[in-house]
């Protein structure tokens, strides 16, 4: 009979500092009273806990690790611990740099707490990098005590039998991004980081801000696909590649995915999410907005993966207090069915626009009459019927049929129904526009072949006040940063839809394999966008329909 004694579960502490050796030593001594908060850190408990004073050292240690011993289950790094023993300066952070990336290429899966009292880029670079390395602030003055810090740093760390959803995401601005990773308890932020190719970001905003991977006659363009692979690579190099490129190119390959195999039962799903954060209330909030995040696309063996089809992911926009709805409304879900309003906006006619910014109306242009919106109404009527009803209540149209409701009587009716109706979701099919100025409109059938415009402004603000969730918009150009901004701040939870024009049909089977995702299965708005951006550039190469959703959130 075997016994398993005490140094079978070791923790390895690399420190040439004996403060922060007895720091470290009575965190663990109160590492218990935190246990009802932190149940995970109950992993690094009762543990031996043996001192190097030096990477080479530590190194050594592991090298001479036998198959009959165990590897350490986690590693203390002091970020500003000496190479060598006896080296005379102090450390500069270099020698935990490359005792970190050692750590990555010899052993990946020992997870790693680094204590560093100074920002250290090299180090940040590693925790960016690697799924299982946390970063805590050496000085140790936490706001909940410094005990509490490393008991929720612990708790964020996962061990080699447990899997965590790891939450990036990337604050974008216009010279600098800020990175956010949150596993379990644990979260880390870097401080601003330069992009090394600003004038790429800015010819990329420059390209998209014009560009429509659809030409005449509403055909996509010969070069569409090359052009936002282009777009994604350049993204991915600039955003991502050195900081959690690794990462996540690490995650694409553990997780291939084979054609016609649903993501919601591979590894990836359930591992890593992405959310890219655009402050709203600064000017160049719509430029950002125009970057084309989802598309980001890294170098993975032969293949072409564009993130939107293999990692979940949203756009969230970032608001002061003032003037924002704070209300949290995403109470359980399924504790009865979910109720929504669909609109059949189909109308063929002329609209006359008008920009916000300055009241000038625009020209006349026509709309072409809509032909799938029934079948995109019958998307949710099938699902109203599973589980006998359970899930979905029967969804309340307007709009449509042989004597259909317009102009401003169907204004009035939206109105009327977001405000009283308590829906769970909004979902608009018709014809929408964003002008060159922001401004974002719903359009409506109006009367004598006139349709009538419905700003987004108004639509967010019948839905916040009637407690609608999610907006979902089966229309060309309604994904712009009038609708997430005006949405966001109104307290709407969620807003799905397209930064250009959209096939009709193919969008029917986007928000079929969306709401599936979302409803049926209960999965998240990313990982739902996520599911229908695959499901549609699996059946769909040929359409720009995938690569033009958008999902924005709130939470």
């Amino acid at each position: 009979m075997s016994v398993i004694t005490v140094t079978d579960k070791r923790i390895l502490l690399v420190t040439d500092r004996d403060d922060i050796q007895e720091t470290v030593e009575m965190f663990f001594s109160l590492l218990p009273g935190e246990l009802d908060t932190y149940p995970e850190a109950a992993y690094f408990a009762d543990t031996f806990r043996p001192r190097r004073s030096s990477t080479e050292a530590a190194q050594a240690e592991l090298e001479a690790v036998t198959p009959g011993r165990r590897e350490p289950i986690l590693i203390i790094l002091d970020g500003t611990v000496r190479r060598k023993t006896h080296d005379v300066n102090p450390g500069t952070g270099e020698a935990a740099t490359a005792f970190l990336g050692w750590l990555e290429k010899h052993k990946p899966e020992i997870p790693v707490l680094v204590l560093s009292s100074t920002s250290l880029e090299g180090l940040e670079l590693q925790v960016l990098a690697r799924r299982n390395v946390a970063l805590l602030d050496s000085k140790l003055d936490g706001p909940n005590g410094a005990h509490v810090d490393f008991a929720e740093t612990l708790a964020g760390l996962v061990s080699p039998k447990r899997t965590t959803k790891r939450r990036i995401t990337i604050e974008v601005g216009s010279d600098a991004a800020i990175y956010h990773i949150r596993n379990g308890h644990y979260e880390f932020v870097t401080g601003a980081r330069a992009y090394s190719a600003k004038d790429n970001l800015n010819f990329l905003i420059g390209l998209l801000d014009q560009y429509s991977p659809y030409g005449e006659g509403h055909v996509p363009k010969k070069e569409w696909r090359g052009v936002l692979s282009m777009c994604g690579k350049m993204l991915f190099d600039v955003l991502i590649g050195d900081t959690i490129g690794p990462h996540l190119r690490e995650m694409l390959q553990i997780a291939p995915v084979s054609p016609g195999e649903s993501l919601a039962g591979g590894a990836l799903l359930s591992n890593v999410e992405l959310r890219f954060e655009i402050n709203g209330d600064k000017e160049d909030a719509a430029r950002l907005f125009n970057l084309p995040f989802e598309l980001a696309t890294p170098n993975v063996g032969d293949a072409q993966t564009f993130l939107c089809t293999r990692v979940p992911m949203a756009r969230r926009i970032r608001l002061s207090d003032q003037g924002c709805d704070n209300r949290v409304l995403s109470g359980p879900r399924c504790v009865r069915p979910l109720r929504v309003l669909f609109v059949n906006a189909s109308v063929s006619g002329t609209v006359t626009l008008v920009y916000e910014s300055t009241g000038a109306p625009t020209q006349s242009q026509w709309l072409d009459s809509l032909q799938d919106t029934e079948a995109e109404f019958s998307v949710l009527d099938e699902i109203s019927r599973v589980n006998g009803g359970a899930i979905l209540e029967p969804p309340v149209r307007l709009g449509g049929g042989p004597s259909p409701v317009v102009g401003i009587a169907l204004r009035n009716q939206i109105r009327e129904h977001l405000l009283k109706g308590r829906y769970d979701i909004f979902h608009f099919s018709g014809h929408s526009t964003t002008l060159s100025d922001g401004s974002t409109f719903l359009i409506l059938p109006g009367e004598n072949g006139e349709a009538l415009r419905l700003s987004v402004r108004a639509v967010a603000e019948w839905a916040r006040d009637g407690g609608c969730r999610l907006v979902t918009l089966s229309s060309c150009r309604g994904s712009s940063v009038r609708t997430a901004i005006e949405t966001m701040r109104r307290g709407v939870e969620a807003v799905v839809g397209f930064r250009w024009d959209v096939d009709e049909r193919i969008c029917i089977d986007y928000f079929r394999e969306f709401y599936r995702a979302y409803l049926i299965d209960g999965r998240s708005i990313s990982e739902a966008y996520c599911e229908a951006c695959h499901r549609v550039h699996l059946c769909e190469m040929g359409s720009p329909l995938w690569a033009s959703a958008v999902a924005v959130v709130r939470d």
